[in-house]
């Protein structure tokens, strides 16, 4: 019986071991420990700031694992984005402000947020885990660099589509009302994207261990699009488009842009950029749901070729593509109020 209890206790020690390993391997900004727990009673309002210098080091060697050659440093002159993106959650629906307060750490404004060879990004969301590699909040990173745009410009760079005549082909995108169509605007949008993966991140929504070959219990939204195999060849399709614009052969994706934007109206995903994978199609879903349903404000791209309207595409909530995941979100929202 001593043998049985040393050998349990022998085990359970290299458990907290290997733990206690891989928690300090880990950058420091994806530990719990590195933000304290002081955010947790703030105002989300008071929860944006510039990118703390001593997260500077930790953060770009978390990019660096996830192969971004980062140039990330913290926001200068950023005074009037924070203001803005105060503004923005502040216009959010106060349902999803409920639903991210607990578990948003901050907002942190940095310039040259994970520039790869061939793309920027404007907004960032990355999981904060405790001891147990439980989760335990979200950081969200903006460029500032980025936010100097209107919505609906800002809309053509998420969308990988050109708002210019280019070859005989223009996007007009339209993300904002008359009159919003404005640098908060832009940032209510992507804060509404990495929210979507914050709530991902809090209720593993998109299973770590998702697979596409078969249906299973906690797959409930990622069913929708990405195991029937119907609506899964359509990602598979406009991925291989967006892999040209990632390689740099733009004139092959725009000559494309017409059947691209087929396959998008024959889809249920809401957007190009959902189509990449699981987990970026439930944050553009919920941030778009949360746009055009919730705040009734447009999602549209109108493509043109050689001056004459060939496509027209509106939000899949509102115009019927996306039944499935209308029905999806309405009871998300309908849970949440209770």
């Amino acid at each position: 019986m001593t043998k049985g209890w040393s050998g349990w206790g022998a085990m359970a020690g290299l458990l907290l071991a290997v733990l206690f390993v891989t928690y300090t391997m880990a950058p420091e900004v994806r530990r719990a420990s590195f933000w304290g727990d002081g955010w947790q009673e703030k105002p989300l309002v008071d929860r944006v700031s510039v990118l703390p210098a001593d997260a500077l080091p930790s953060l770009r060697e978390g990019l660096s694992d996830h192969h971004f050659i980062s140039k990330v440093v913290p926001a200068r002159n950023a005074e009037y984005v924070i203001k803005d993106i105060q503004q923005a959650i502040e216009d959010v629906p106060q349902e999803v402000r409920d639903l991210v307060f607990d578990r948003l750490v901050g907002i942190y404004l940095v310039e040259g947020l994970a520039q790869s060879e061939h793309s920027d990004n404007l907004g960032m969301a990355f999981e904060v885990q405790g001891f147990w590699r439980q989760h335990v909040g979200t950081v969200i990173l903006i460029d500032r660099n980025q936010t100097d745009q209107s919505a609906n410009e800002a809309m053509a760079g998420m969308e990988y589509v050109p708002s210019q005549d280019y070859r005989g082909m223009a996007v007009a995108p339209r993300l904002a009302r008359r009159g919003e169509n404005d640098r908060v605007t832009t940032l209510r949008y992507v804060l509404l994207h990495e929210f979507g993966h914050l709530i991902d991140f809090e209720r593993d929504i998109v299973s770590r261990w998702f697979s596409y070959d078969e249906a299973h219990a906690d797959c409930a939204f990622a069913c929708l699009s990405w195991i029937n195999p119907q609506r899964h060849r359509y990602s598979r399709s406009l991925d291989a488009a967006l892999d040209q614009v990632r390689s740099g052969n733009h004139d092959e994706y725009v000559r494309s842009l017409p059947d691209t934007f087929k396959h998008l109206e024959n889809s249920n995903f809401p957007s190009l950029y959902a189509t990449t994978m699981p987990a970026e199609d439930f944050a553009e879903s919920f941030a778009m749901y949360v746009h055009t349903v919730l705040m009734r404000r447009p999602w549209e791209l109108t493509l043109r070729q050689n001056g004459t309207i060939v496509s027209e595409l509106g939000s899949c909530f509102t115009d019927g593509r996306c039944r499935d995941k209308r029905d999806y979100f309405d009871r998300f929202f309908a849970e949440a109020r209770r």
